[in-house]
């Protein structure tokens, strides 16, 4: 199981994928120098961290999923 996030960091991600969902990718890493680049304000590097890994999992959860051919 994995750590909770709190709803602000939650919130902020789906208005930030709202606002610009080309800009934010299905990768962790990626998206952690977006955020960064876009030097939201947040008070550390967890924060950042975590904002980086709700996008990629709500980037995830918007792709369409690719089922098995038949």
């Amino acid at each position: 199981m994995g750590r909770i996030k709190g709803t602000v960091v939650k919130r902020l991600a789906r208005e930030l994928l709202k606002k610009f969902p080309a800009d934010f990718s299905l990768d962790f890493e990626a998206n952690k120098v977006v955020v960064k680049r876009m030097k939201i304000f947040l008070n550390d590097d967890r924060e950042r961290n975590q904002l980086a890994g709700e996008l990629s999992v709500l980037a995830r959860r918007a792709a369409p999923r690719q089922g098995p051919a038949a």
